[in-house]
């Protein structure tokens, strides 16, 4: 088991490579030496993964260029030398502003895919005999210039279609349609495109959470799911698997209500204590207490796992734009 003490980060901010700014030295600043808190946030729905950072008492001409200049952002947090990526992406918002007469802070908030998200748009025709695979190749390659590359997805149906398929629009809303016809939920996490299947979970370790492992208090039967907090975690991400003692549990019981009202149901729980992580959030200050993963979760079949697929990009058939 990995040590849990040595609380640290690594934050780089710099240019607007696709790339990401921690390839090269050149491409940024280390900030990873100042007072930095942070929460990142991340879903298996269809949204963007973010993180509101906060730097205090950065000089004048540092915060100007974090204002003026830089446009991307990457975030890893961890122990000692162990350190996890947990959030790159575009910067969107920056905020300067001071806290009384002599502390100073900037405000960042960033979101990993946002000028994909919002730019990407699809004009092509896919020809006769496309499939589900044809469409996701198509919309990864509208994608890419925007540096969004193949991430994890399922094997999808092979059924053919007996006619073309114009595509004009926003590339978005037929990542949506793809998934919603594949049983998936899609999404962008380090600059990767998910499909994660909703009866299933990224394939990988299951990170076993009990208290000489990092859980904080009692996992929490909800109507949203089953809630985990343990010490900050770079390696739980949305749509992984995590596993708890069922035992610790602390569950709900619905009583019988008025007939006026209808009970909410309360998430299910696996008989091995198997989840899915539908919800990661990352919080952490480097002077202060907080350095926390926090997560909602949904039993999961753990025999439902599905293998990565790619990242070598799908071909268009003739006739893709």
């Amino acid at each position: 088991m990995t040590e849990q003490y040595l609380r640290k980060v690594r934050l780089i901010i710099g240019g607007s490579a696709n790339t990401g700014v921690a390839s090269d030295p050149n491409a940024g600043i280390d900030l990873s030496e100042m007072h930095i808190v942070f929460q990142v946030k991340n879903a298996t729905s269809q949204s963007l993964k973010s993180a509101h950072i906060t730097i205090y008492n950065l000089s004048s001409a540092t915060a100007n260029q974090i204002q003026n200049e830089f446009t991307r952002i990457e975030l890893s947090a961890g122990y000692g030398d162990q350190l996890g990526l947990i959030f790159q992406g575009e910067v969107a918002i920056v905020r300067n502003g001071k806290l009384n007469a002599t502390d100073t802070f900037v405000d960042i908030i960033a979101q990993d895919g946002d000028t994909a998200y919002n730019y990407a748009v699809s004009n092509r025709t896919l020809a006769k005999g496309w499939t589900p695979d044809t469409l996701y190749g198509a919309m990864l390659q509208d994608l890419q210039p925007y540096g969004v590359t193949a991430g994890y997805k399922p094997a999808f149906s092979t059924e053919s279609a007996s006619r073309g398929r114009a595509c004009y629009g926003m590339t978005r809303d037929y990542l949506r349609d793809l998934a919603e016809q594949q049983g998936c939920e899609w999404g962008i996490e380090d600059g990767k495109l998910n499909f994660i299947p909703s009866n299933s979970y990224i394939l990988g370790e299951a990170f076993v959470l009990n208290a000489q492992s990092g859980l904080i208090g009692t996992p929490t039967q909800t109507t949203g799911g089953i809630e985990i907090t343990s010490l900050l975690n770079a390696q739980i991400k949305a749509g992984g698997q995590v596993r708890i003692d069922n035992a610790s549990l602390a569950t709900e019981t619905i009583r019988k209500q008025l007939s006026v009202q209808t009970p909410q149901l309360v998430a299910g729980t696996d008989r091995d204590g198997s989840y899915k992580a539908l919800l990661v959030e990352h919080s952490g200050d480097t002077r202060g207490q907080e350095w926390y993963t926090r997560m909602i979760c949904v039993a999961v079949d753990p025999t439902a796992a599905f293998p990565l697929v790619g990242p070598a990009l799908l071909a268009v058939p003739d006739g893709g734009g």
